[in-house]
């Protein structure tokens, strides 16, 4: 065997050994945890006030509208469950012989499953959903991202006898509540109107 050809032989044999060890695997194991994440807040977060008055003689009080309120949420949701976001006057009295209604308008923010939006007249009496549908999704944490609430303060009509005037302001709270299964995160909205 002559030199030249011995050479090739040991570059193969190195060559193939070099290989073998190269091809011994390693592995890293990771535990990858993704929590289940429900929160929500409005803002801006400062007391809304609302105060009735009449344009004119012989006009009755002007309704008064505040569209300045946007509610923030992201939300982690497990595999086929959605949540929703309920809405409930939680303390103080609405004013007799007025409305005060709610209209949430579609997040255009963020991404992800983001629901569906209502219009309810808000009340004591029981919780109320504005926003359901919501799976995994984020509304972006800007002043105007979110979904707008448009709060309406309005005179009910057939019921307009019943309005009086307050020596003050009648503070109420309006609580928005998202939930999941029988879970619950409530986060207080304060919403003061006062005359």
């Amino acid at each position: 065997m002559n030199t030249c050809t011995k050479f090739i032989l040991a570059l193969c044999v190195s060559l193939l050994s070099t290989s073998l060890v190269a091809q011994i695997p390693v592995s890293d194991i990771f535990n990858i945890v993704i929590n289940n994440i429900c929160i929500i807040r409005t803002l801006p977060a400062t007391t809304i006030t609302m105060n009735m008055t009449v344009p004119q003689a012989g006009k009755p009080v002007a309704t008064v509208v505040n569209a300045n309120t946007y509610l923030q949420l992201t939300s982690i949701a497990p595999l086929n469950e959605t949540r929703k976001v309920s809405t409930i006057i939680s303390t103080g009295t609405r004013p007799s012989g007025t409305t005060l209604t709610l209209a949430v308008s579609p997040c255009t923010s963020g991404a992800g499953a983001l629901g569906n939006t209502y219009t309810i007249v808000l009340t004591m009496e029981s919780s109320q959903t504005i926003i359901d549908g919501i799976g995994s999704c984020y509304t972006g944490i800007a002043t105007a991202n979110g979904y707008k609430m448009t709060y309406t303060w309005a005179a009910d009509i057939p019921n307009y006898s019943l309005i009086n005037a307050t020596s003050g302001s009648n503070p109420i709270t309006i609580t928005h509540t998202i939930s999941l299964a029988s879970e619950d995160s409530p986060w207080i909205d304060p919403l003061l109107p006062s005359r």
